[in-house]
C-alpha cells in the first residue's frame, strides 16, 4: 500500500472518530452530571441521540482545540520539544533560506517536514501517532470546557426560576467536588500520555529527516532561487 493511499484512507475511515471522540467525552461529562443531580435516565433514544450529536458537537471542539482556544493546544504542541524542526531550522538557514522572523521559518520547517513524512512509506504510521496527540489533546479540551457544566446548570435553573437549592446542600456541593475529581483525574490521564507520544514522534521524524537530507536541501535550495525571484 503507497504511503498517499494509506494516508488517505486514514483521513477518511478514521476522522469521522476523531471528531466524535471529542463530542462524546463531553456528552459522556453532562451525562455524568445530570446524573448526579437529576438521576438522567438511560433510555435507547438518548443513547442515539448522543451518538448523533456527538459528532457535530465534537467537530466545533476538534476545531476549536486546533485554533489554540483557551491555549491547549499550543501546551500539548509545546514547540521546545520539537527536536526535529529545530535540526530541520538549522538546515533550511545553512541552504540559504531566510525569513525576517522566526515564526515564517518554523511554518517553513513544518511544511518541509509534512512534505518528507508523505513522501514516505511511513506516512500512515506517522500520521495515527500525530492524531493519537491530537485526540488526547481534544478530549483534553473538552475536559477544559466540561468545567463549566455546574456553573451553566446554575445559570439556566436561576433563569428558568427552578429551585437551585439541591446543588447548595452539603450532598449537593459533595456532588459538584466529585464531578470536579472526576475531570481532573480524567485530565490528567489524558495529558499523561501526550509526552511520550510526541517523543516518539520526535524520535521518528528525526530518523526520516535524517534518511533525506539531501532531498531536504535539494527542496530548501529551489525555494530559495524561487523566493529569490519572486523579490526581484
Amino acid at each position: 500500500m503507497s504511503s498517499v493511499r494509506s494516508t488517505h484512507i486514514v483521513s477518511e475511515t478514521e476522522q469521522l472518530l476523531f471528531y466524535s471522540i471529542p463530542g462524546s467525552t463531553f456528552l459522556l461529562y453532562c451525562a455524568l452530571f445530570l446524573f448526579l443531580f437529576d438521576g438522567l435516565p438511560i433510555s435507547t433514544g438518548h443513547a442515539a441521540g448522543a451518538a448523533l450529536a456527538s459528532i457535530p458537537i465534537g467537530f466545533l471542539l476538534y476545531q476549536a482545540y486546533t485554533a489554540n482556544f483557551l491555549w491547549v493546544y499550543e501546551r500539548v504542541n509545546r514547540r521546545e520539544e520539537e527536536t526535529t524542526l529545530k535540526f530541520l531550522e538549522d538546515m533550511l538557514r545553512d541552504s540559504g533560506v531566510t525569513f525576517l522572523d522566526d515564526e515564517g521559518l518554523y511554518r517553513l520547517s513544518k511544511r518541509v517536514l509534512t512534505y518528507v513524512e508523505n513522501t514516505t512509506p511511513e506516512a500512515d504510521y506517522i500520521w495515527r501517532l500525530v492524531d493519537i496527540v491530537n485526540s488526547r489533546g481534544a478530549c483534553l479540551f473538552s475536559t477544559l470546557i466540561a468545567s463549566v457544566i455546574p456553573i451553566s446548570y446554575v445559570f439556566s435553573c436561576t433563569l428558568s426560576l427552578f429551585d437551585i437549592a439541591t446543588i447548595c446542600t452539603l450532598v449537593g456541593l459533595s456532588k459538584v467536588t466529585l464531578f470536579y475529581i472526576v475531570l481532573l483525574t480524567c485530565g490528567f490521564c489524558l495529558y499523561r500520555g501526550i509526552p511520550k507520544v510526541k517523543a516518539q514522534l520526535d524520535i521518528y521524524n528525526g530518523f526520516l529527516v535524517c534518511q533525506n537530507v539531501e532531498k531536504v536541501k535539494t527542496l530548501a535550495k529551489s525555494y530559495s532561487e524561487v523566493k529569490s525571484t519572486k523579490a526581484r
